[in-house]
């Protein structure tokens, strides 16, 4: 329950503007598809990050547990694959995905407002697998160099 009301709240920080436009998936409804590996170093805290500098984007490292993971796209991973993050920033989430372009799963940590933020500059991130245990799947969401 709080992770859907989380969502909820994180879609409606997303979308303010926006005009409320309908769920379309298309390529161009993406930022920043990634998919080599780096490395960084974790910062805490919650702040909206808007005014963050590049150095605390790059810097930016998170460990979470994918939402609505897709068993076929998870299917042929394993722990060291490395995924795509992209913002999808009409629907209001960050999604994770294979190197077939599947959606592996949506992104949701206390700082996804942060790494929101950091994609809309421009900076990019990738995922890598660090758990994969049946359907669940943890990642590391770092800095892509």
């Amino acid at each position: 329950m709080i992770t859907k009301i989380y969502i909820n709240l994180y879609s409606k920080y997303l979308l303010m503007g926006s005009g409320g436009s309908s769920y379309r998936k298309s390529s161009s409804d993406y930022s920043n598809p990634i998919s080599n590996s780096s490395t960084g170093s974790g910062i805490g805290g919650g702040a909206s990050f808007e005014n963050g500098s590049e150095d605390d984007c790059i810097n930016l490292t998170l460990e979470t547990r994918l939402l609505s993971p897709q068993q076929v796209a998870l299917s042929n991973l394993e722990v060291g694959d490395v995924l795509s993050v992209k913002l999808h920033a009409s629907a209001g989430r960050i999604e994770v995905f294979n190197s077939d372009n599947e959606l592996c799963g949506q992104v949701i940590s206390p700082d996804i407002v942060k790494l929101a933020n950091c994609i809309k500059k421009g900076i990019k991130f990738l995922a890598v697998i660090i758990n994969l245990t049946g359907n669940v799947c943890d990642v590391r969401i770092e800095h892509k160099n």
